[in-house]
């Protein structure tokens, strides 16, 4: 008699607690199989990511103003990052697509970088200073340097180096200032003769400010750079030997500043 009793008890109570469960589970929904994966702000549905926002007009304007000095894209993007990459970063792609979108307004600024007179500047304010190397006969090259006047453009110094040593280049510098007269400002690359210690300490000496151009912009020394794409080929098609190469770099002198300098 007490063990049926028992046994009636636990039925009743498996009854009614079951009947608790089932009522509680009929008002919870059932749970998403990826409610584990989802995080807090994400979103239920899969939203495409937004495209990329048109670039600013200064960045289009510094991209074609740099085409019109460098032809490869890859380097305009290289000399874009370098200069703006603490505001903005480019790729080659964008280059060869802003070239290609707006081909008539490149066209455009060609055309006025062509005509635009150059600003006027005094005799001795700058000078261009570069060097470069030629071919000879006997298939060696040859280092010159050339010293060009920003404002008459006249050849000051156009030289056949045995080397690119800087007490070389102090030298035919304090010739050249010996004959006509001493510049404000000295402009050249970025060459290691340029910017070791003894070059700036003796421009400093001197009272010469020395001008570098930026890494990778040669256009910012293009006077001398000009210059020196007229006279190479010129001595190529000459094929000359290194001994008659000093009297061609001094005819070559004579020829332009006769015809071309101010």
């Amino acid at each position: 008699m007490g063990v049926e009793l028992s046994l009636l008890c636990f039925a009743i109570f498996s009854g009614i607690f079951l009947a608790f469960v089932l009522a509680a589970m009929a008002h919870v929904p059932p749970p998403s199989p990826w409610h584990w994966r989802r995080r807090r702000g994400t979103p239920h549905a899969w939203h495409p990511a937004p495209q990329g926002r048109r670039k600013p007009e200064w960045v289009i304007r510094q991209v074609l103003r740099l085409s019109l000095h460098i032809p490869s894209g890859r380097q305009v993007a290289h000399v874009f990052n370098r200069l703006h990459g603490n505001r903005l970063i480019i790729s080659k792609t964008f280059v060869y697509q802003c070239r290609a979108q707006h081909a008539e307004r490149l066209a455009e600024m060609r055309r006025a970088m062509r005509r635009r007179s150059p600003w006027p500047l005094a005799t001795n304010q700058t000078w261009g200073l570069d060097l470069s190397s030629v071919p000879v006969s006997d298939g060696a090259r040859v280092n010159i340097l050339g010293i060009l006047d920003h404002g008459s453009r006249l050849c000051i110094q156009l030289q056949a180096l045995p080397g690119k040593c800087t007490w070389t280049l102090l030298g035919h510098l304090l010739i050249a200032i010996g004959h006509h007269g001493k510049p404000h400002a000295i402009r050249t690359d970025n060459e290691a003769m340029f910017t070791s210690r003894l070059w700036r300490t003796a421009l400093g000496l001197l009272g010469i400010r020395h001008q570098r151009s930026a890494p990778g912009c040669p256009w910012q020394n293009g006077r001398i750079e000009r210059f020196f794409s007229t006279l190479k080929p010129v001595l190529r098609s000459m094929r000359l030997t290194a001994e008659k190469l000093p009297a061609a770099l001094a005819g070559f002198a004579n020829f332009y500043n006769g015809t071309w300098a101010a």
